[in-house]
């Protein structure tokens, strides 16, 4: 055979391999096939036809598009009688037909997903708009740290007020304390009260139990008891958004947030935090960002413990 005649052989049977992709469901084959043998050949109304109803069925439409005006071109041009032509010329007005309804219902579907989509992520952008924009102007950032459930981000509750969860962590040991549920109303002293009992309790008298690695007992004077957190602890989240996505979605699988700056004008440094502050006022601050959930850090200036005096000692110098 000649060179023009294995082209042509090789053409028919990429032609009719699409058509038995085409019969298997494997439409991504049968489209690379039919495409394939219309570059042999592209008079080849079969393979036209058969890349149509491959991309059709993928939902290419433009490929579908494309495929169906080369092959009723190729149908015109290489026409054995009239009738055929006309037969074939019906077959892509068909298929152009279904192109035309499948595209449509595509349109439609993909707006309904919009509008449900909208509507299920409107009180979220809604809070999100409330927690950015004034009075407020909270910024939140990356998450570092989870109260370990399934509630670690802000929601709201009657009358506008915003609640968080907390999480308190303790330099010396690495042990945290979760608070599931903080109004922004609340003065921080409200929460320290309730995990190391309040400033008028004395030691001895004081109903709250010790923490169990606070061997020296520098933890024990409710007075003792200091407060910071890390100004610009993460990088805040672009824009209303960004937010609401994570308000609605919750935060990316396996997404890392980037280490504090320790030099610039954004550098991570401890801020001390008057307890009689609510946490809606800290929220506010200006170098203030959100790590994912409020996040404090509990140090001792008690002078029982050497350990205590050590551990804040180098806290707050490395983040001085």
């Amino acid at each position: 055979p000649t060179p023009e005649e294995i082209a042509a052989m090789r053409a028919t049977l990429l032609s009719n391999r699409a058509q038995a992709h085409l019969a298997l469901g494997n439409d991504r084959r049968a489209l690379a096939d039919a495409l394939s043998a219309t570059k042999i050949d592209p008079q080849m109304t079969k393979a036209f036809f058969r890349a149509a109803r491959a991309a059709l069925r993928l939902g290419e439409w433009r490929a579908c598009e494309d495929a169906i005006a080369r092959g009723e071109v190729s149908a015109v041009v290489d026409a054995n009688n009239e009738d055929a032509t006309k037969g074939v010329l019906a077959d892509f007005e068909a298929l152009s037909l279904s192109l035309s309804k499948a595209e449509a219902a595509a349109v439609a579907a993909e707006k309904e997903k919009a509008e449900a989509l909208a509507l299920a992520r409107a009180p979220s952008l809604a809070l999100a708009r409330k927690i950015l924009e004034p009075p407020r102007r909270w910024r939140v950032g990356y998450p570092q740290l989870s109260v370990g459930s399934d509630r670690n981000k802000p929601w709201e509750e009657a009358e506008g007020v915003i609640h968080w969860p907390l999480v308190f962590v303790y330099p010396q040991s690495g042990a945290t304390d979760a608070v599931e549920v903080a109004s922004e109303l609340d003065p921080l002293s409200v929460h320290l009260d309730a995990m190391f009992g309040s400033i008028g309790d004395s030691d001895s008298s004081s109903s709250i139990p010790p923490l169990p690695w606070d061997e020296e007992g520098a933890y024990r004077s409710r007075k003792d008891i200091e407060l910071y957190y890390l100004s610009h602890a993460t990088e805040p989240l672009p824009d209303l958004d960004s937010l609401a996505d994570v308000l609605h979605r919750g935060w990316p699988e396996g997404l890392k947030a980037s280490p504090p700056q320790r030099h610039g004008p954004k550098a991570a440094k401890a801020i001390e935090v008057d307890e009689r502050w609510t946490l809606g006022e800290v929220l506010s601050r200006e170098d203030f960002v959100v790590p994912g959930i409020p996040a404090f850090f509990v140090l001792s200036k008690s002078k029982r413990g050497k350990r205590a005096a050590e551990v804040r000692r180098r806290f707050l110098e490395e983040n001085g």
